[in-house]
């Protein structure tokens, strides 16, 4: 499946859903989904970011690897679409110590 085509062709939560169900437990596939996420397409970003947030709360174990990626995509002041859904992953992941003091350092209360 060519999540890039799409969420291209149609931004919808039928799409984000189908990603996610196609994605499942595959931690290659989610590769595919962060390599788009982690990119420099700022519509692409915005699109498939839902996605990664409902994934990062069913799949806790497949956004772990990426958790110090996303604690820099937060200090670069993405839009807030893509804040909102990267600090949600946060819920449902155990945060790593090494993480910990620069993410509570982004975060403001």
């Amino acid at each position: 499946m060519d999540y890039a085509l799409l969420l291209e062709n149609e931004n919808s939560k039928k799409t984000w859903l189908s990603i996610v169900k196609d994605v499942g437990a595959d931690a290659e596939k989610f590769e595919v989904a962060m390599h788009i996420f982690l990119s420099t397409d700022y519509r692409m970003v915005q699109r498939i970011s839902q996605t990664i947030g409902i994934i990062g709360e069913k799949q806790p174990q497949l956004i772990a690897p990426y958790l110090p990626q996303l604690v820099q995509l937060l200090k670069e002041k993405p839009i807030d679409a893509v804040k909102r859904n990267v600090l949600r992953i946060f819920q449902f992941v155990i945060i790593p110590e090494i993480i910990e003091g620069e993410l509570f350092d982004i975060i403001p209360i």
